[in-house]
């Protein structure tokens, strides 16, 4: 039985401890995530692939700083057939605080998206910060 309490070996381990972010081009890297300011408040965010041992599914999970910490969010992954997902990739947030997807249907009209912050892609999906829902919502931008 793990102890509780304040000799909780557990208790201090924090993201970073686990995680080490560091940039593409560092030999040997496993990257399988990328950085933005995802609310658009100013702080540097973290988006990672993790592998669930339940089911072996990759799922998306943020980071969002608060100070010197961290909340995080486990968004449920949309593709049915996650093996051959890439990503993420963070980009940032358009000049003009709005996102186009590409037109897929070939009507000529294109969705705008309004955005607060950077986004990122996972998979065929792209995610990005709703503030009066307080969520992260996706729109698909790839097939």
């Amino acid at each position: 039985m793990r102890p509780s309490g304040p000799e909780d070996p557990c208790e201090l381990v924090y993201g970073f401890d686990v995680f080490e972010f560091t940039a593409a081009t560092t030999p040997g890297a496993l990257v399988a995530g990328c950085a933005g300011d995802f609310q658009g408040n100013g702080s540097r965010d973290y988006v990672v692939l993790l592998r669930r041992d339940v089911d072996g599914r990759y799922v998306p999970h943020v980071f969002l700083r608060r100070g010197r910490t961290f909340d995080v969010v486990e968004l449920e992954p949309h593709a049915t057939d996650d093996s051959a997902w890439f990503g993420p990739f963070c980009q940032p947030k358009p000049q003009a605080g709005t996102f186009q997807p590409p037109d897929f249907e070939g009507t000529g009209e294109r969705v705008r998206v309004p955005v607060v912050g950077d986004l990122f892609t996972v998979g065929w999906w792209t995610y990005y910060w709703r503030p009066d829902l307080k969520r992260f919502e996706a729109i698909l931008t790839t097939d």
